[in-house]
């Protein structure tokens, strides 16, 4: 019996993610997050300096139909 494993940590049932997976999530670059962080477009928890992106924010962000430019 062969078993594959995969070496990408699974980011799908974490509530909170890091800004890489944030970014890996809506397939935008980590710059392109930031700019939207510093835009006030997506939310972010910081504990500690750590700066985390809850999942329900990143949904509620991609789902929106008007962006504003």
């Amino acid at each position: 019996m062969l078993f594959l494993v995969s070496m990408e940590p699974q980011v799908s049932e974490s509530i909170l993610l890091s800004k890489r997976e944030a970014a890996r999530t809506l397939s935008i670059s980590v710059r392109t997050l930031d700019n939207l962080i510093a835009a006030k477009e997506v939310p972010v928890r910081r504990i500690g300096r750590r700066v985390l992106i809850a999942r329900q924010y990143l949904e509620q962000f991609a789902l929106r139909k008007n962006l504003p430019r």
